[in-house]
């Protein structure tokens, strides 16, 4: 019975990454509500995991680091609001020897994401992508130059999920 309920704990977890991308790809925002729900669904994962209170209090700190890093990533104007709260979100999530390859994974998918992007506003014969989409439909010069960096957060976070020792098969 537990092993059904931490599945459906992980599952979750796997669904807010997923909503968290379509959201972010539609309307360039991500629910905090969403981002809250990720970052309390490590608590029971982790019980059910078997760790300790210290263990999980750690996980935590990770995600508090990791909202401090983009906090200030979003007053230089980098990055937005939303995709900070997904970091913070997922953070506690993520074992500690895979928080490089995950940030490296977000680099590089959104770098993809970014090109897309690039592309999708550039190529004419994509005009009827661009205007199904509002926040990129805009080719007025000095109109957002905003990309949904919450796909490539949430993809790295999926590409990483297999490895977690927090899932109940570890």
């Amino acid at each position: 019975m537990i092993s059904t309920f931490h599945w459906s704990v992980v599952a979750a977890y796997a669904a807010g990454l997923i909503y968290a991308a379509v959201s972010d790809a539609r309307s360039l925002t991500i629910p905090n509500w969403l981002c809250g729900g990720i970052a309390l669904a490590f608590l029971p994962a982790a019980w059910m995991a078997g760790q300790s209170g210290v263990d999980m209090a750690q996980h935590y700190a990770l995600g508090v680091a990791f909202l401090v890093a983009g906090a200030l990533i979003f007053a230089a104007g980098i990055m937005g609001g939303g995709d900070v709260k997904l970091l913070a979100a997922i953070a506690p999530w993520l074992d500690f020897e895979l928080v490089g390859r995950f940030l490296i994974l977000v680099a590089l998918i959104g770098g993809g994401v970014a090109l897309c992007v690039l592309a999708v506003r550039r190529l004419p014969f994509l005009a009827s992508v661009r205007s199904g989409i509002p926040w990129l439909a805009d080719d007025e010069p000095g109109a957002s130059q905003a990309v949904p960096y919450g796909i490539a957060i949430a993809m790295a976070a999926l590409w990483v999920l297999p490895k977690l020792t927090i899932l109940p098969v570890h």
